[in-house]
């Protein structure tokens, strides 16, 4: 009969860059030593921690950790430094970091965290993932609603007599391009994660190529149907929220232990990014927005907003002389101060060779 095995007081857990455990040590008993030196109780493989670099105690119930002989680098817990000679209460949970060694203690007495569900990037990053007929299934359907999406438009865009040819080199032209962009992300995965992940990268384009192409389509259209032209002019935003979201997915496969850092990163780019769009497009115009006016042309029928009378388009055309003589007159301005500028130029110049004469 085997002697059954005790139960480990804590584990102290090795964290990589993305937060996950790549090995944890038992500790059965208190204090522990962590150092590069081969008597500490934890061998740390760490050219930047000292000989013995820390100690580890719990003392009345709490966790505290005595910086001992370094003279460099210290310990950090959370965004503080420690030198040598501190001693520091841990928290449950807290990750705090010996050289370049991220490390977690986690105790038999602390509460676990609740179980959860396991998400699509994390199983896209699990070593376990294989791809089912299920999963290819699931690609084909988004493959053919993105190609299906795409020759409707074709078919609506081209011109009368227009031959089907050019219309099947632009959808062969799309899915090469799909193609390369999942190869690219995918081989990001295999730099990051170790493996390529083609297919999970493959059906994020699909999807998010789908919600563009929405988001360039539905808009415009309930704008032509409502007559709330601002329905329109936030298409393009849209489409740069679903791009984001795009690249988002991409990152969380490649990292998904930094999900919240990436899509705060990326709100900040969106934000800093539209806004300065934004404001660059009212200095040059007077206007939020570049579209002037929605370009969807749609059947009448679908037409739900009240019509106006073809005087009106006549009057408010008639409003916009004033502004637009206003425009010339500047112009002309800075056009007979520019020519000004260069006679004065000129003029110096001659007068120089004059001198030099």
């Amino acid at each position: 009969m085997s002697t059954p095995r005790p139960t480990p007081l804590a584990l102290i857990e090795r964290l990589d860059r993305d937060g996950m455990v790549v090995r944890d040590d038992p500790i059965y008993a208190w204090p522990v030593t962590l150092g590069r030196s081969l008597d500490c109780d934890i061998v740390l493989d760490d050219p930047h921690v000292a000989a013995r670099h820390a100690r580890l105690d719990e003392q009345g119930g709490v966790l505290v950790l005595e910086v001992g002989q370094t003279t460099i680098n210290g310990a950090h817990v959370g965004n503080r430094h420690h030198a040598g000679g501190s001693r520091v209460e841990l928290a449950g949970g807290d990750v705090w970091r010996l050289g370049a060694t991220r490390l977690r203690v986690r105790r038999a007495a602390d509460a676990l965290a609740p179980e959860r569900p396991l998400s699509e990037h994390a199983l896209a990053s699990s070593a376990l993932h294989t791809a089912h007929p299920a999963d290819w299934m699931s690609l084909l359907g988004w493959l053919v609603l993105v190609l299906g999406w795409m020759a409707g438009q074709q078919w609506l865009d081209s011109d009368p007599g227009r031959s089907a040819a050019s219309g099947l080199y632009t959808l062969l032209g799309a899915s090469f391009g799909l193609a390369a962009w999942a190869l690219l992300w995918s081989l990001g995965s295999k730099l990051f994660q170790g493996r390529l992940q083609y297919l999970t990268h493959l059906r994020i384009a699909l999807k998010y190529t789908l919600a563009w192409m929405l988001v360039s389509f539905v808009p415009p259209a309930l704008s032509f149907v409502t007559g709330l032209s601002v329905l329109s002019r936030i298409s393009d935003v849209l489409g740069i929220v679903v791009m984001c979201a795009l690249v988002w997915s991409h990152l969380c496969v490649l990292l998904p232990g930094r999900r919240r850092m990436l899509a705060l990163g990326l709100a900040t780019a969106f934000v800093v990014g539209t806004g300065l769009g934004g404001w660059l497009q009212h200095q040059r115009s007077g206007r939020w927005f570049s579209e002037l006016y929605s370009a969807a042309l749609l059947p009448p029928a679908l037409r739900l907003a009240p019509t106006s009378a073809p005087g009106s388009l006549i009057d408010d055309a008639r409003k916009l002389r004033a502004p637009l003589d206003e425009q010339v007159q500047e112009e002309a301005k800075d056009q007979g101060g520019a020519a000004d500028e260069a006679e004065d130029a000129e003029d110096g110049e001659d007068a120089q060779k004059d001198a030099k004469d």
